[in-house]
């Protein structure tokens, strides 16, 4: 029996930007953001992508949503390179895929009233929707995310920052599309915001049958809405696999830093040998352009050893259903179950 193809494949992308020059007549640097990242998402399923800041989670995430166009790689939605599209069937495309941003402020137009910032998308992707379904639409893309009728007329400056977010992702599914792609979408929340707003993604989940690409800096926030998660450092996808497991067992040393920076998954690991679990690793912000040859997580790392400093590990399996790229990964994960 021929298995379906899934709702996104996204095969070895690459995305470098430019730096500037260290001085005028020296050729421009350029900082790989996304280094040959693989992925697969199904219909209804979902993926967390989690890993420190300018890790390039962020701009894999514009890459799916064909935001903009992969170095080197390629792109797959419902079996289609949206690059290879005309307009026309671009935007038929988008309206299967929609994003939902980190700063709910920065993306909702303050000067829209709350209808036609929902409407947004279906003005420029679905033109031929008669005005009138548009305010149908609209209305009931707010009733799924817990807001009434009264909210339409509103402006965002008058909504709290929880509400706010609810918009965005009301916005995100009005044109009832196949996937979303949620960008650190509770991270400027308070707490306790943010747990109402995880909620309605597994409710909308099950609801809707979406599939969720969800992007994050916190484990633990992943922990609570996905079912695989992948691990990036520096542009590459280091670890894979079933998000219970790889965050009880992590098999590679930048999970299990990511695991120690945070207090309620950390606490597992008390009374057990930490000797190599990193605390938080530092930001990548100012790591060198290019990492040369070796392992590109060597320098911050205290499994590393000599063979990492010249040969980069590639993704390999290290327990049914998953892969991490660690030239002592099995030694990692007998540590985690220590």
């Amino acid at each position: 029996m021929t298995m379906p193809a899934p709702l996104l494949a996204v095969d070895a992308v690459t995305r470098a930007y430019p730096l500037p020059r260290p001085h005028p007549l020296a050729p421009r640097p350029r900082r790989q953001a996304v280094a040959g990242v693989s992925l697969s998402l199904a219909a209804g399923e979902s993926l967390g992508v989690v890993g420190e800041s300018g890790c390039g989670k962020s701009t894999l995430a514009r890459l799916v949503t064909a935001l903009e166009r992969p170095e080197a790689g390629r792109v797959r939605i419902a079996g289609v390179d949206p690059h290879a599209l005309g307009k026309a069937d671009l935007r038929r495309l988008r309206r299967r895929v929609q994003m939902v941003f980190q700063d709910p402020m920065g993306s909702l137009d303050p000067r829209w009233p709350v209808a036609r910032v929902v409407a947004e998308p279906l003005a420029g992707l679905a033109p031929e929707v008669a005005r009138t379904d548009r305010r149908r639409r609209v209305t009931a893309a707010l009733a799924a995310v817990g807001l009434g009728a009264d909210a339409l007329d509103r402006y965002p400056h008058q909504f709290s920052g929880g509400q706010r977010q609810r918009i965005a992702i009301a916005r995100a599914l009005v044109t009832d599309p196949d996937l979303v792609v949620a960008d650190e979408p509770v991270s400027a929340l308070d707490v306790s915001v943010q747990a109402q707003v995880l909620n309605l993604f597994l409710d909308l989940r099950t609801r809707r049958g979406l599939a969720l690409l969800f992007i994050s800096h916190d484990l633990d926030v992943v922990r609570h809405v996905t079912e695989r998660v992948l691990v990036m450092v520096q542009g590459h996808a280091v670890e894979t696999g079933p998000t219970v497991d790889v965050l009880a067992r992590p098999a590679h040393p930048h999970t299990t830093a990511l695991k120690a920076a945070v207090p309620r998954l950390a606490a597992a690991w008390e009374g057990r040998t930490r000797r190599h679990h990193a605390a938080a690793p530092p930001s990548p912000a100012g790591m060198p352009a290019e990492a040369g040859g070796g392992c590109v997580y060597r320098a911050r790392c205290p499994w590393a050893v000599a063979r990492c400093r010249t040969e980069a590990p590639a993704l390999a399996p290290v327990a049914p259903d998953r892969v991490a790229a660690c030239h002592r990964a099995p030694e990692v994960l007998a540590s985690a179950s220590g």
